[in-house]
This record gives C-alpha cells, structure tokens and sequence, in this order.
C-alpha cells in the first residue's frame, strides 16, 4: 500500500496562506483585525502539522501550483507578510518538507503566473530545493493507480457555473475515450520531431537508430555536469498536430507542446524544467546549449596530441614509394605556408619524431576561376616529411585516417583545450576578440565529431554547410559559451505533419541537435490514462485566501470555507481517499472563528 498526499495552493507570503512559525504575526497586536489574522495563521498551522504527524510518512507529495502567492500587485503588496519571492519560497519549502520524509518523492505543478512569476520561475526554484519534478500538467502511475494533476482549468464567470470548469474537464475525458483519443492505460507521449538528433558515445543518432540500453548524453540538472545515461525507453509516434518550434542564436528545437525544455532561473542558478508552452509565456530566460563532460582522458604526451591535431587539420597520408610495393598507409606530410612554417617544427620537436622540411615554390599558382576572377596563393611554403617508424605510428594512433579515432573522442577539458588550439592554427580561425572561431572540413563526420568535443567541453557549437568553388564544405563555428539568452518570441507554433520520436532516461535530460545546432532538452514522459472507468476529480483551493483576500476576486467566497488537504491510499489499481479539512466560519473579513 502507498500514500499519497496531494497539497494546493499554499499562498505562503499572503497573510492568510500557510504560514510558518517564524513569518506568523505577534498574537498581542493591538490591531483587531492582525490579530485574528495572528491566531489564525497559528490555528491554521498547527492543524497541518498536527495532521500531518498522524498520518505518518507519504510516500508520494503532491504540490498542485501556487506555493507562493506573489507580490500582490493588483493590492499593493497590503496583503502580504512579505512581498519578497524569495522569502516565500523559504516559507513553502518549509512548509512542504513537513510532510516529506526519507524516500517521500515529491511532484509539483505550476500555479498561476500573476503569483509564481511571469518572467522568473519561483516554484522551479522551489522543486529545485525540494529535488522534485515540476510540470504544468503531471501524470503519475501509483501502485496501479493513475494521478492526472493540473493546477488550473478555465473558469466559468457565472456563480452557478463554477464547478463547469472541472466538470469540462472530466467530460473531455471520457469523449476522449470513447472516441479513441485516450484508450484505456493508452500513452501520450512528450516528443521531438522526426528529423531531430540525439548525442550518443557513437555521434549523432536519429529516429529508429537507438535502442533501450544504449547510452545518451544527458544533462545532470543537479550538477550542471553532462552524463551519459543508459535508455529506458524508446517512443515514437506520428502527429498531424502543430509543434513548438524555437529558435534562437545556436539553438534549433522543434517539439510537441507539452515537451519539458531545460532552461536555467536567474534567480536560483539552477537548471530547471518547463513545458515548452508555457515556456513560450515568459519574458526572457536561459537556455543551455554546451556543457561539461567529466572524461576521464587519454594516455598521451601534449606534443603527440598537438602534432596528431596537426596531421588531422593539415597533413597528408599516403603509401609513400609506391614502386617499392608498398600497400599500406606510411608516410606523413604536413605542409604550411612558409610565414606560419615555425609553429608546425615547434610541434614536431614537442613531439620528438624526426623530420625533414623541403621548400616547396608555389607563389602565383592557380587555386581556381570564379566569374572571370583568377584565385591564386599567396606564398611559397614548407613541406615537412616525418620519418619512420614516426610516421606509422603517427598514423597507426589516427586509424589511418584524417579523422578523430573514438579513442581521442574521451579527451579530459584540458587536453581538449590544447588539442583544439592546435587544430585552430592548422585549418581554422579565431575572431578578433579571440574568442569565438571556425573550422573548415570537407569532411562531414569530421565536422560531427569536432562539435561533438566542443558541446561537451563548455562550448556553444553549429555545424552549417556551405559550397565554394563547387565544392561542399562544413563551418563548425565555435564560442566558449554553455548558456544563451532567449525570449519567449523565439518560440512560435508551426503545423506539423509526420514522425516524432525521443527516449527516456533517468536524469530526464537529452542532448539533441536539429539543422546543426545544439539544444539540451527535457526527454519524453510517458503518460497512462484510465478515464475509461471513471475517475475521482477533485477542485482543491485554498478557503482561507478565498474567504480572507482582496477584492480583486477572491472576497467573493462567503460563509464557511475549509482549508485541508487530501490523503490517498493505493493499493494495486484500487484506491481510497479522504479530505482532511479544518472548518474555518468566516463573519467578515475582520474577524474568524476558528
């Protein structure tokens, strides 16, 4: 058997939500009116407590919106004990761990942004605290027993109707049902458009080429730090629905709308997760696009692994004399024009291979003709010739390739750091301010692994391609840069008609790339309904601030009103639940009896 808690709206900061000791009024105010609202806050706390404390431990929290109630600015902020956010949210995580033990898994909704925030997300700051899972809309499967939780529901504005709202709801339900929409234990899947890429320890990996226990990279929401993480679950489906598409410098998503996006709060510094919609509501925030690999490193000298960046950027491999009978990759040329000959022969000498340089006359020759326009170089250059056995070695540790070998991929950040400054110099370069630069290859895999490294080395990356003398070529352009800023404007809903795909793993985080740009992403969730034999629905509110608030809508509430929360027992798809209510008279908005 489980036990399940299910909390809403605690409004801590207004002075009738749920109120910590140490924010509570002075009971000897000689204010009539503080004062009631004194013993109330304390009556209405230690029933919580107390209540708590006689049902013993939950397993599962549930935290349905509105932790905080905000700044109040239709009232002024008149209203509240404090209109700092951040000291409501001490005051809600105070709160809730009342009721969290050891074990206790906590799952949170997000309230209404006039009191948790437009531009900032509080109650992400809040779960973040908590180690819980926050969304606007959460499914979650209980000893058999499926919880659909959401915080708001449109409203009806006649008296008679309020309860319209939830009764909507129930019955788009089971229409859903009876048209096949949601079937019994069906699944609704949070996916990534067809044409999206996943990061696994092989590359880039599309729809249909990841199975269940193959690694992913995944972002650690607790670190900071990139993981890879084995799958738990491969899902696919097709949609004629529309998409979130989100754009911005470096950053390419397209994804259902309720699909989490990762993003970082200004406020706490901390990585959370939103729906992408609701995302899209908000002003400006972050998102992360690069991050930290903890590699353990390869076993090289620094001079080997310069010159083995080198040999990739702008060196040569073939078999050497062929006329001796030689088959197999030998011999290894590096050529740089004369005025940057010096840095190729300090590497060399790094590297302790032996070597011989020819001068090679080539000033005036002809590169190519566009338009009437003759392209010709510009210098005369150095070809250095590594001697052997340097040189089979040299190309024994690249696999006889010009390509990064997956050994070399396991680089720690230092190494990679002096690796990609050497390739910079070899077959690239940076801009003015030396910060931001770019690689040139013709070859696309090469290009793949190199943002690759620079994803997971702290560095903002995008792979475009491009045609030049009637030849393809691929950009990987670079800056050190792990988060961008973003608006909401940047997100816009598109039709879409196809595929969608994504996986599930435990950190709840994926590293993707569409159209050659990097986004890290909240993975799929899978959802189970069972509407099909009816369901318990339950509208939770907070009558305290219902009966005590402002007139900006919630003085409406009169009579007697109940603050409490709801307790489930589940036991193998059967249930049992029971309000735990404290009575509350309310004779006006002075005075209460408690």
């Amino acid at each position: 058997m489980k036990k399940v808690l299910i909390l809403s709206d605690l409004h801590c900061g207004h002075l009738v939500g749920l109120t910590p000791p140490g924010w509570q009024l002075n009971t000897s105010l000689a204010d009539q009116r503080l004062k009631r609202i004194a013993q109330y806050q304390r009556a209405y706390w230690d029933f919580y407590t107390d209540s708590l404390r006689r049902h013993g431990k939950f397993d599962v929290v549930i935290v349905n919106g509105d932790c905080i109630d905000g700044k109040g600015e239709k009232s002024g902020g008149t209203e509240c004990i404090t209109s700092d956010r951040n000291e409501q949210c001490e005051m809600a995580v105070f709160a809730i761990r009342k009721a969290v033990s050891a074990g206790t898994k906590v799952v949170m909704t997000y309230g209404t942004p006039y009191h948790t925030g437009t531009g900032e997300d509080f109650e992400g700051n809040i779960a973040h605290l908590l180690d819980a899972d926050i969304s606007g809309h959460q499914y979650l499967r209980v000893d058999g027993v499926t919880f659909d939780v959401k915080h708001k529901v449109g409203s009806s504005q006649i008296p008679h109707g309020r309860h319209t709202a939830i009764a909507r709801e129930h019955l788009w339900a089971q229409l859903w049902t009876e048209h096949s929409a949601t079937k019994k234990a069906d699944v609704l899947v949070r996916c990534l458009s067809e044409d999206t890429e996943i990061l696994t320890p092989a590359g880039w990996k599309r729809r249909g080429m990841i199975s269940v226990g193959d690694s992913v990279c995944t972002l650690n929401l607790r670190s900071g730090n990139l993981e890879w993480q084995a799958v738990e679950k491969v899902t696919s489906q097709n949609t004629d629905k529309t998409m979130i598409q989100m754009k911005a410098k470096g950053y390419d998503a397209l994804v259902t709308h309720d699909h989490t996006i990762v993003y970082h709060s200004s406020v706490s510094r901390n990585f959370l997760k939103r729906p992408a919609d609701e995302l899209a509501k908000m002003n400006i925030f972050r998102l992360p696009v690069s991050g930290f690999l903890q590699n353990p490193g390869v076993v090289i000298p620094d001079g080997v692994l310069k010159l083995l960046a080198w040999t990739i950027a702008e060196g040569n491999m073939d078999a050497g004399n062929r006329s001796k009978g030689y088959k197999e990759k030998n011999n290894v040329r590096l050529f740089q024009r004369i005025s940057r000959s010096n840095e190729i022969e300090a590497v060399l000498k790094e590297a302790g291979v032996s070597y011989t340089k020819h001068f090679r006359k080539q000033k005036g020759q002809k590169i190519h003709e566009l338009n009437g326009r003759v392209y010709e170089t510009k210098e005369d250059g150095i070809v250095f010739y590594i001697r052997q056995p340097d040189s089979k070695n040299i190309i024994a540790l690249l696999g006889g390739k010009k390509n990064i070998p997956d050994w070399l991929m396991w680089m720690n950040r230092r190494q990679f750091e002096v690796f990609l400054a050497e390739y910079v110099r070899g077959d690239g370069h940076m801009e003015k301010l030396g910060r931001s630069g770019k690689i040139f290859t013709s070859n696309s895999d090469l290009a793949d692994r190199l943002q690759i490294l620079l994803i997971t080395n702290g560095y903002k990356a995008q792979v475009s391609r491009r045609t030049k003398w009637g030849k393809v070529n691929y950009v990987v352009g670079f800056t050190p840069k792990q988060i961008i800023t973003a608006k909401g404007a940047n997100f816009k809903t598109v039709p879409y008609n196809g595929a969608t795909w994504c996986v599930s793993v435990p950190n709840g985080t994926i590293v993707t790339r569409r159209n050659g740009k990097a986004a890290i992403l909240g993975n799929s969730h899978v959802h189970y309904y069972d509407y099909a034999g009816g369901a318990d629905w339950l509208a939770m509110t907070t009558p305290a601030l219902q009966g005590l608030g402002s007139k900006y809508g919630t003085r409406q509430c009169s009579g007697t009103v109940d603050f409490g929360f709801v307790v489930f027992e589940t036991n193998k798809g059967d249930y049992k639940w029971r309000p735990v209510l404290l009575k509350v008279k309310t004779k006006n908005h002075l005075t209460l009896d408690v």
